[in-house]
C-alpha cells in the first residue's frame, strides 16, 4: 500500500530481551525492556504542501539540467568554430587540449614535431644525436631549446628574458 503520495512511518513497540547474567545472579535470567521496530509499517499520507514542494524541486532540477545541457551544446559549437576547433577538425587524432596548446603557441611534453612547428614555427637550427635505439634532436629557437626523443617532445629549456 505504498504510493508516491505517502511516506512510511516506523512504529516502535516495547519488546523484551532475556539476559543471562553470570555475575550477581549466578546464572539466573533477568529481563530488560527495549524498543524494537514493529513488524508492520504504518503509512501516512503526504501533505499537499509537501507534494507541491517536491514537485517544485524536481521542476527546478530539470530546468537546471536542461540549461546545463544547452550551455554545453553551445560551448561545443563555439569551440568547433574556434581556431583550435578548426585545427582539430583537420587533425582528428589530436586531443582538444593539444589543439588548444598549438593555437596558443604553447609547447608541452608529448607533442610531435608537427605540433611544435604549427605552434611556434620552424627551428633556427637542429642538432641531432643517434643512439642504438633512439634518434634525439635538439631544436633551437634563439635561446630556447626543445628536445625530442623518437619524434616526441621530452624536454623544453627556456631562457630567462
Amino acid at each position: 500500500m505504498n504510493n508516491s503520495n505517502q511516506k512510511v512511518v516506523r512504529k516502535w513497540t516495547l519488546g523484551k530481551v532475556v539476559l543471562v547474567g553470570v555475575v550477581g545472579f549466578f546464572l539466573l535470567g533477568g529481563i530488560l525492556n527495549i524498543l524494537v521496530p514493529d513488524e508492520k509499517a504504518v503509512e501516512a499520507p503526504k501533505s499537499q504542501a509537501l507534494i507541491d514542494a517536491e514537485k517544485r524541486v524536481a521542476e527546478k532540477q530539470a530546468a537546471s539540467e536542461k540549461a546545463q545541457a544547452e550551455q554545453a551544446e553551445a560551448d561545443a559549437i563555439a569551440w568547433k568554430a574556434s581556431p583550435a576547433g578548426k585545427l582539430c577538425a583537420s587533425h582528428v587524432d589530436w586531443s582538444k587540449t593539444m589543439c588548444d596548446r598549438v593555437v596558443n603557441k604553447e609547447i608541452a611534453l608529448g607533442m610531435t614535431k608537427e605540433q611544435v612547428k604549427l605552434s611556434i614555427g620552424n627551428p633556427e637550427r637542429v642538432n641531432k644525436t643517434t643512439t642504438a635505439n633512439v634518434a634525439h634532436e635538439q631544436w633551437i629557437y634563439g635561446d630556447d631549446y626543445v628536445y625530442f626523443d623518437g619524434g616526441v617532445v621530452t624536454g623544453v629549456q627556456q631562457s630567462d628574458r
